[in-house]
């Protein structure tokens, strides 16, 4: 269950682009995928010592890219341990 809906995001106006620029600066590496619709980042271990993959659409256009987004600040959220106001937060002053 998302903790954060997408039609909040929507009305937030956060972009693809912009989820992207911060969790680059986060230290998520982007690395290739055949599918040139998505963004793949891989990120910090999880408690197996896996990275963490976080998958973003390439770009805004797509109908489903609000509920990716929702998913993307929900997962960041976990793994930053802090609330999903937060991130969304630390996104828009990014």
């Amino acid at each position: 269950m998302l903790n954060v809906s997408s039609r909040t995001l929507a009305q937030l106006n956060l972009s693809v682009r912009d989820v992207a620029a911060y969790v680059r600066d986060r230290g998520w590496q982007k690395i290739s995928h055949k599918n040139k619709n998505l963004s793949v980042f891989e990120g910090p271990a999880d408690d197996c010592g896996n990275p963490i993959y976080l998958i973003l659409p390439s770009h805004d256009d797509f109908g489903d890219t609000p509920l990716r987004l929702a998913q993307a600040i929900d997962l960041l959220a976990n793994v930053e341990n802090c609330s999903i106001d937060r991130v969304i937060a630390n996104i828009q002053n990014h």
